[in-house]
């Protein structure tokens, strides 16, 4: 999932069974996140949680 500017993406991770999140802006990334996590860490960063949509 991803900003429609494509500056502010949302990755969802397996292995093993565990699922994680982890946000890339840039060159930063914040990982380990559960979905709530993810939210709180763009809706902290200013970014409007309706302009996130799945990747094309």
């Amino acid at each position: 999932m991803q900003t429609s500017d494509c500056a502010w993406r949302i990755e969802i991770l397996q292995r093993g069974g565990i699922e994680w999140c982890r946000v890339v802006h840039g060159d930063a990334v914040v990982g380990g996140l559960d979905i709530a996590e993810a939210h709180r860490t763009l809706a902290a960063a200013g970014v409007d949680l309706t302009e996130i949509h799945p990747a094309a």
